[in-house]
C-alpha cells in the first residue's frame, strides 16, 4: 500500500506539502505509473509513501464486520492490480494485490537463559538436548500436541502448540523457511531461533 499524505491527514510524516487536491493529482499519477510494465509498486513504495510502517495489510476479508469504506477497493483487485486512489483518514491509499502464502502450523519451544523472552533456567546444551530428544519421542509416534502440552516453554504450549494460520513473512526468518520447507503433517527437524529451539509441524 503506498499512502499519499495530505495537510490535516493523521500521519505522523512532519512537513506534508501537499493540500487534499495536489494530493489527489500526486495520488492518480503515481497510479498510473505503477499500472505502468516493468515498474515495480514496492520501488514506488520505498521512495514516495507517507506512510512507511504500513506498506503492507493484514488478510483482509469482505465479511469483517467493520472493515473501513476506504479499504474496500483492495478486495476487488485481482493479483498484481492496482487500485485507483482511495480517499481516508490518512491521505490517498494506493493498493496492489500481492499472492499470499498461508500456512496453519504448530511449534514446541524449548528455550534457555540467554534466549529472547526466556524464563526457564536450563542453559543452552540442555535445551538443545531436550529439544532432540522429543523429536526422538514424534519419530516414535507420540502426539505433537500431547508433548506440545508437556514440554513447551512457548505460549502456545497449552494450546497443544497452535499457532494458528499466518503468512510468509510473519514469523522470524530460520522458522518461516522452515515452516515453508515443510509439506502439510511433516515435522521439521530442530530449528534455532534468538527464542531457542523449535520443533515445528504445519498442519495446512
Amino acid at each position: 500500500m503506498l499512502v499519499v499524505a495530505y495537510q490535516g491527514a493523521r500521519t505522523p510524516k512532519q512537513n506534508i506539502f501537499y493540500d487534499k487536491s495536489g494530493a489527489e493529482k500526486i495520488a492518480q499519477k503515481l497510479t498510473d505509473y505503477a499500472r505502468r510494465k516493468g515498474i515495480k509498486f514496492s520501488d514506488l513504495i520505498n521512495q514516495f509513501t507517507d506512510l512507511p510502517q504500513q506498506s503492507k495489510l493484514p488478510l483482509l476479508s469482505a465479511k469483517q464486520p467493520s472493515l473501513p469504506d476506504f479499504l474496500k477497493p483492495a478486495l476487488k483487485l485481482g493479483v498484481g492490480q492496482i487500485s485507483d486512489p482511495a480517499d481516508s483518514p490518512f491521505g490517498y491509499l494506493i493498493f496492489r494485490r500481492v499472492l499470499v502464502e498461508l500456512v496453519t502450523a504448530s511449534h514446541i519451544l524449548i528455550t534457555y537463559e540467554g534466549a529472547l523472552r526466556a524464563t526457564k533456567k536450563r542453559d543452552q546444551k540442555e535445551a538443545r538436548i531436550l529439544a532432540e530428544q522429543i523429536l526422538k519421542d514424534l519419530k516414535r509416534g507420540k502426539d505433537f500436541a500431547e508433548l506440545a502440552r508437556e514440554h513447551s516453554d512457548g505460549p502456545s504450549g497449552p494450546k497443544g502448540g497452535d499457532l494458528g494460520r499466518f503468512t510468509r513473512g510473519q514469523m522470524v526468518p530460520e522458522f518461516d523457511q522452515a515452516v515453508f520447507n515443510l509439506k502439510p503433517g511433516e515435522v521439521s527437524g530442530v530449528v534455532k531461533t534468538q527464542f531457542g529451539y523449535h520443533i515445528i509441524k504445519r498442519i495446512k
